[in-house]
């Protein structure tokens, strides 16, 4: 599965939602980060379960009921996540053939390197994962960004996302079962009175077994947190 979007969209959120939820329903999960350390995966899980704006976290602007929160969900937290940094799809593999989970994370495709052109890259990635997928038998749930566009509409947002929008499109469409896009139109204006804050949408637009279409998403971006929407 492919979960996509323009900068900023809020991919990396509902990845680390996504993959905490899957473990705590008792599945195994990796995650491997290529954006960030993982230091800051952990901040977005204790934010999101926490409910702490992360402005206030990282800055220690802490109240004492931040701190209880946080101290009651350390002692909680026993859960089969194993978070990772990584830069390459081969360590990706190596780090799968030693946690043996049943889900793995890649947040991002694009930022993952290796030798040649971009392009390149980025399609020996999408195989190399695919592979893996098969070879170990594990879900994989991989984040890509998508062209910067350069044409906006009136109300300053850019079009919905399409698949030929994702970088080296036709490799990633060829070997992703499952294609999303995340399409938060507040994150490119930050003008609450034209757009909703907290109303994102995440659109199916490949499917090898079920529906395409979308679902609107309530996203709280200060604590990272996506929640189904029921306005």
């Amino acid at each position: 599965m492919l979960i996509a979007g323009y900068t900023s969209q809020g991919k990396t959120a509902l990845a680390v939602k996504l993959a905490d939820s899957f473990a705590c329903n008792k599945h195994k999960v990796l995650y491997c980060s290529s954006e960030m350390p993982v230091k800051d995966i952990v901040i977005r899980l204790f934010c999101r379960r926490c409910r702490i704006n992360s402005e206030k976290f990282r800055t220690g602007k802490l109240s004492d009921a931040d701190l209880e929160a946080i101290a009651s969900e350390t002692m909680e937290m026993q859960i089969p996540l194993y978070l990772a940094t990584v830069s390459t799809a081969n360590e990706v593999r190596a780090i799968t053939e030693r946690v043996k989970p049943d889900i793995v994370f890649v947040d991002h495709l694009h930022q993952l390197t290796g030798e040649g052109k971009r392009f390149d890259v980025v399609s020996a990635a999408i195989l190399s994962l695919k592979n893996l997928a098969i070879d170990k038998s594990v879900a994989m749930i991989v984040g890509a960004q998508l062209h910067r566009s350069e044409f906006y509409d009136k109300k300053g947002l850019p079009p919905k996302p399409r698949k030929s929008d994702l970088r080296a499109s036709g490799e990633i469409e060829e070997n992703a079962q499952i294609i999303s896009f995340l399409y938060w139109p507040y994150g490119f204006t930050l003008d609450s009175e034209k757009h909703d804050k907290n109303k994102s949408q995440l659109i199916v637009a490949k499917n090898t077994s079920g529906p395409l279409g979308y679902s609107n998403v309530f996203f709280r971006p200060e604590e990272y947190e996506f929640l189904r929407w029921e306005k």
